[in-house]
């Protein structure tokens, strides 16, 4: 790939040289330094340095299975209803026609189009849609399909990556934007679900209306995460979900058109230093419980609201993005410890999932 460097530039003739500063320290018969030769001095061509290879090899590669989506809902007025638009982004997984997407963008669609690269344009339909992640899977009559590949390595902080999407739904193709993980299992809060979205990229990648469901990648072209959300009132900051987190609930919806999750019953928030100081907690990680379904084990087992989860089956759950990747690790009917905190007190207790 073609990189930037940083590199001086001469003059062909550079004219005259200055003349000699007659309180200049130098030795004498040595030339006098000036702007010019310090700067020459300094940045030699075979002392370049590489600033950032170009992303165009990678915006080919993935281009082929980026997706525009747009959707018609009906709305409901105060006289009539009426039709309404919107756009969003999304990417094929497999060569069979499923793509994922955001579940806000296609929510309440009447109609679905799904826009390749290469013109076609396709009727789509949800096989499969899941509240927790924000994620759904659409489906279009189509074989044989460049699809998206999944990153193996772990990501981390300072890691460049890219998004591409149908970004403000202009005309023209997809746009790219360029940047940075700028942290990593951030948890957030949208006005668009009850709860939280746990397990998410925060990046500095511009990331706009119509962006939605567009894929983040590395720069191997790799799916490092699916767009998520912004926050208006914040400057540089967007977020993804995880592809760690996301392929397994691809391949469930994609399978039986929804995500079985074992269920403890409980909500819960982190517990930070702001909270250890204002709540005076005991402990520095884990999980205060804010709410227990009277219908769920954690009820039966005994934990309450306030309650500080530390551990299960031995395994640190400093905060819900572990806690939850954890849980949903085991499935329906398993039996797990769970190790919790109650008033300054240790306290243990088993429990089988339910679902």
């Amino acid at each position: 790939m073609a990189a930037l460097f940083l590199s001086s530039s001469c003059a062909a003739n550079p004219g005259p040289s200055p003349p000699v500063d007659p309180s200049d320290a130098s030795v004498p018969g040595e030339a006098v330094p000036t702007n010019r030769s310090l700067q020459e001095a300094q940045l030699k061509p075979d002392q370049s340095m590489e600033v950032l290879p170009s992303i165009a090899d990678v915006v080919s590669k993935i281009q082929p299975w980026v997706a525009s989506i747009t959707v018609e809902t009906r709305v409901m007025g105060f006289f009539s209803d009426f039709t309404d638009e919107g756009a969003g982004s999304g990417f094929i997984v497999r060569p069979d026609g499923y793509l994922v997407t955001n579940n806000h963008v296609v929510k309440d669609a009447r109609e679905i189009q799904v826009h390749l690269p290469g013109g076609d344009t396709y009727k789509a339909i949800v096989v499969g849609r899941d509240n927790v992640t924000d994620l759904a899977i659409l489906k279009i009559l189509a074989s044989d399909l460049p699809y998206a590949e999944f990153s193996k390595d772990d990501l981390r902080v300072g890691d460049w990556v890219m998004t591409m999407g149908n970004a403000l739904a202009l005309k023209g193709g997809p746009t790219v934007t360029l940047g940075i993980v700028s942290g990593l299992g951030r948890t957030i809060r949208t006005d668009q679900y009850p709860g939280s979205f746990y397990d998410l990229i925060q990046t500095d990648a511009a990331i706009n209306n119509g962006n939605s469901g567009g894929p983040l990648v590395n720069l191997a072209g790799e799916v490092v995460g699916i767009n998520q959300a912004t926050f208006k009132e914040a400057q540089g900051i967007s977020f993804a979900i995880s592809a760690s987190a996301a392929q397994p609930v691809i391949e469930s919806l994609i399978e039986y058109g929804k995500v079985v999750r074992p269920k403890i019953g409980i909500d819960g928030i982190d517990v930070t230093p702001y909270r250890v100081a204002r709540f005076s907690l005991p402990v520095n990680e884990g999980i205060i419980v804010t709410n227990v379904s009277r219908d769920g084990p954690a009820f039966s087992a005994g934990i309450r609201a306030g309650d500080i989860i530390a551990s299960i089956d031995g395994v640190p759950t400093a905060d819900m993005a572990t806690f939850l990747g954890l849980l949903w690790s085991y499935t329906v009917g398993d039996e797990i410890t769970v190790d919790y905190v109650r008033d300054g007190q240790p306290m243990v207790v088993k429990l089988a999932l339910g679902d």
